[in-house]
């Protein structure tokens, strides 16, 4: 397994099927869209890679990724609450799916009365799951 530290992830383009990673050191990764959920900009992930060569060039695509910091306890037994920063894990949450939807052609990336009552479902449902809701519209 290598460790890297996540520094940007570009979601999907229009009509393509894997993400962008980037790491700290500038090394650059691929990864289905399903395969990022839960992973967070500057952190720090064990990860299981595959290679391949497209027209010439390498790629190294992530198959599985684990946190590389161990989950802290405070002495008693009791693993406390996990930190929240709703803004960017909401986020997170909404583009990972979206970009799932538009590569699987559930939705057309053209369609904007779609991309946005499909945002705001997944706004509402993000907020109703795992936080507070925050700039709800409906």
């Amino acid at each position: 397994m290598t460790t890297i530290q996540i520094a940007t992830i570009e979601l999907p383009a229009p009509g393509k099927k894997m993400a962008k990673i980037t790491d700290r050191e500038g090394g650059t990764w691929q990864a289905f869209p399903d395969k990022l959920v839960g992973i967070e900009i500057g952190r720090r992930y064990e990860i299981e890679f595959s290679t391949s060569q497209f027209k010439g060039k390498d790629y190294r695509t992530i198959n599985k990724a684990y946190p590389a910091e161990p989950v802290a306890g405070n002495g008693n037994g009791h693993t406390p609450e996990p930190r929240h920063n709703s803004a960017p894990n909401e986020m997170h949450f909404v583009t990972t799916l979206l970009a799932a939807f538009i590569t699987s052609g559930q939705i057309k990336p053209g369609d904007k009365a779609t991309l946005w009552d499909t945002v705001k479902c997944l706004r509402g449902c993000y907020a109703a799951t795992f936080g507070q809701e925050t700039n709800r519209t409906h």
